[in-house]
């Protein structure tokens, strides 16, 4: 079985997600986000907009072609590929 090379580019777009959903539940620590079916599927839906809305500025990101990006991935043709 061959074990997947984990990229430090790829740990970062999951990191910035990560990082998006903390700052979520940090201002909303004093609200019982969770507390009945209403506000769970409230907050579930908060929560799947923000990682959606991550990823999209993510991908804007990726597509600009910047050269910093571009070393990050490793090439370009690697950037696109994550995008």
């Amino acid at each position: 079985m061959k074990i997947p090379h984990i990229k430090l580019s790829s740990i970062l777009l999951v990191l910035a997600v990560i990082l998006t959903i903390g700052i979520w539940f940090f201002v909303r620590q004093r609200t019982n986000t969770f507390s009945d079916y209403a506000t769970a599927t409230h907050s579930l839906g908060q929560l799947t907009g923000l990682a959606g809305v991550t990823l999209l500025a993510l991908t804007f990101l990726l597509t600009t072609r910047l050269k910093f990006v571009e070393n990050l991935f490793e090439g370009l043709d690697k950037v696109y590929h994550s995008h």
